[in-house]
């Protein structure tokens, strides 16, 4: 499998979005366990999309929010994380 093929697909975007089903989202996981470059790009695209957010100024709805904090849930084990992130959102 072409690395960059994959990063190219969208798939990322989507999966930060919480727009994948369950069995999209874990071959993501895995893809992002494996490939350190798939990583990266994950977290660029949340960073971007964080950043995004902070200059429009604009409260995303209460759906973005709960897949926001799904996807989250789904990539991190870390409660204390999880907590600031659910805070930030409640901030919003």
């Amino acid at each position: 499998m072409d690395i960059q093929d994959y990063i190219s697909s969208g798939k990322l975007e989507l999966f930060v979005l919480g727009d994948l089903n369950e069995t999209e989202q874990q071959e993501v996981l895995a893809m992002a366990k494996k490939y350190p470059e798939i990583e990266q790009e994950i977290t660029a695209i949340e960073e971007a999309m964080l950043a995004i957010d902070e200059v429009s100024g604009i409260s995303p709805s209460s759906g973005i929010k709960i897949k926001f904090l799904k996807h989250w849930k789904l990539r991190t084990k870390s409660t204390a994380l999880q907590i600031f992130l659910i805070n930030l959102c409640r901030k919003r």
